[in-house]
């Protein structure tokens, strides 16, 4: 199964994410849009295994205090586009402890370097620029998850396995 670390949002965040895609569609984009309901902020991206029990045990190391995250910004990494965050040293300390512990542990994960954001859509084609209105939105965050992706009638779909919380 494939499967990564996120941050799994609130309705809330869900919403205003809705509303830039909404807002990417409306500017003449065409692209793979991301579901409102999948949307994640991904803190590491592990790929294919067989068996999770490693990196569950892996992550019942972890430690992290509660924080808040707005969204902020808006960009692109090639075709790539993405709602920002605003910066927040306790995500950036709880990424690097979950690394730290995936490495204390010998689990292989993507090593690029952490760069917070939300996928909102893929492959994207725009005739006109894109013009999207961040709106003011945000969550406090007392947990993480540990999800897996699969192809369902051709759909994506993101489905929490396990979770760590306050």
């Amino acid at each position: 199964m494939r499967v990564f670390i996120a941050i799994i949002l609130t309705e809330e965040m869900k919403y205003a994410l809705g509303n830039v895609i909404h807002d990417m569609k409306k500017s003449g984009s065409r692209g793979n849009f991301t579901i409102p309901d999948n949307t994640h902020i991904t803190l590491a991206f592990i790929g294919e295994v067989a068996d999770v029990t490693e990196i569950e045990e892996a992550l019942d190391e972890v430690e992290f205090r509660p924080f808040e995250l707005k969204l902020e910004g808006f960009g692109r990494f090639g075709s790539l586009y993405w709602a920002g965050l605003a910066e927040q040293p306790l995500l950036e300390q709880l990424v690097k402890n979950i690394r730290r512990a995936l490495d204390d542990h010998g689990i292989a994960y993507d090593r690029k370097k952490f760069k917070a954001h939300i996928t909102v859509a893929r492959k994207v084609q725009a005739t006109y620029p894109i013009h999207v209105r961040i709106p003011e939105a945000c969550m406090k965050v007392t947990g993480f998850s540990l999800m897996k992706s699969e192809r369902i009638r051709g759909k994506l779909k993101y489905t929490e396995i396990s979770s760590w919380g306050l």
